[in-house]
């Protein structure tokens, strides 16, 4: 696994971008370690890739720290993280594979694992095995990431990119 590429956030931005994925590769892996400005405990994130829209995930299942079993909405993709009136200094641990990424077929994104720490709410959330079909049919070249809810990913947060190779 080969890091391309790692944003961390010296000030809040709106949207944050990998651009000019080489395609040289077999599949990506997302690592993001964030916190939103939304005035809430908790935000969701969205991905585009490419040209795409924002919209372009679909449902899968978040898990409250409970274990019970909730169907989410595309807000959750590529992972829920805090927000402005969740535990001070928290960060989201999202992972996002991409598969087949330089392929021109559909493609499939699943999050390994998304955490965010909400103690004492019932926001605590982890996803397991969330697949979704990406709505993308040709090589992914780049990738761009914002919070669903609030306008901002604040400063510290993190987001690396890695490629995986045959072999």
């Amino acid at each position: 696994m080969e890091l391309l590429e790692k944003i961390t956030l010296g000030s809040s931005t709106s949207i944050v971008t990998f651009s000019g994925i080489p395609q040289d590769g077999t599949d990506l892996v997302v690592l993001i370690s964030a916190r939103g400005d939304r005035v809430a405990t908790e935000d969701g994130q969205t991905m585009k890739l490419n040209t795409n829209p924002f919209d372009n995930f679909y449902a899968f299942d978040v898990r409250p720290a409970s274990g019970a079993a909730t169907s989410e909405g595309s807000d959750r993709m590529p992972g829920a993280m805090p927000a402005a009136s969740s535990v001070a200094s928290t960060f989201s641990s999202n992972q996002v594979y991409l598969g087949n990424y330089a392929n021109s077929e559909d493609k499939l994104a699943v999050t390994l694992a998304s955490k965010t720490d909400n103690t004492g709410s019932s926001s605590n959330r982890i996803a397991i095995n969330s697949a979704i079909e990406t709505g993308t049919d040709t090589g992914i070249t780049s990738i761009s990431l914002q919070p669903r809810y609030g306008s901002n990913y604040v400063a510290q947060s993190t987001f690396s990119l890695y490629k995986i190779t045959a072999g």
